[in-house]
């Protein structure tokens, strides 16, 4: 999907013709409201599916945050194509997480 030279937007939303069937281990997820952050103290967690691209890198998966009222919001996704690099198994955003804001358009 996409341009395979130009990794900057691998992310896509699709529309469903049905809803998905949600269960104890498959929730759906908010995105954020523009300029959205977690506070530092905010717990985060992220996923990441293992598999090689053409180019020799590993997807990424969501950076996902609870909100107070125990929902979840996805703050950006995590690439583990740098994943030797230190600060990117942090769960501070790093240059190696893109932030997702619905109020920016590509």
């Amino acid at each position: 999907m996409g341009d395979p030279k130009n990794q900057d937007y691998d992310v896509a939303l699709l529309q469903l013709c049905s809803p998905l069937l949600l269960t104890e281990h498959a929730q759906s997820v908010c995105l954020p409201c523009s300029g959205q952050e977690a506070p530092p103290s905010q717990v985060c967690m992220f996923s990441l599916w293992e598999g090689q691209t053409g180019e020799g890198g590993l997807w990424g998966g969501p950076l996902v945050c609870q909100t107070e009222d125990s929902g979840y919001f996805v703050l950006g996704v995590i690439s583990r194509r740098l994943w030797h690099v230190p600060e990117a198994r942090s769960l501070h955003l790093s240059p190696h997480a893109q932030r997702l804001d619905p109020g920016t358009t590509p």
